[in-house]
């Protein structure tokens, strides 16, 4: 299926557009707050920051932003360590307990983007 707005493709059961966020089925209209037909979202963005020392890559952690705002972030661990992931793993499920569900994840996943209700 397409986007109704944008015209992006999208899984046949997506009830928001990965690209551009609109509703794509009646039942995600349904949910959204009667008052507020445009809804704002705040936007999240998890990346990794990598820490380097003499030009080589040594330690890493993710850290998530909301405009110019860390808002949270992960332990440090070596670069390219299984820890890194599971890091990630655990950042990412305490902003969706927090309300933030993911919107799209770059080809390397190095980059996440989450979104919210503006509150």
């Amino acid at each position: 299926m397409f986007c109704t707005n944008c015209g992006k493709e999208l899984p046949d059961d997506a009830n928001y557009c990965l690209k551009c966020g609109h509703p794509q089925k009646q039942s995600a209209v349904a949910r959204q707050p009667i008052s507020s037909p445009a809804t704002k979202y705040e936007i999240c963005t998890l990346k990794v920051d990598i820490r380097s020392i003499l030009w080589l890559w040594d330690r890493a952690k993710w850290e998530a932003w909301v405009g110019n705002s860390r808002i949270a972030q992960g332990g440090e661990y070596p670069f390219g360590s299984f820890k890194i992931l599971q890091e990630n793993m655990k950042l990412v499920s305490n902003l969706m307990s927090e309300g933030w569900e993911i919107m799209t994840t770059n080809e390397t996943g190095a980059v996440m983007t989450m979104r919210r209700l503006k509150r």
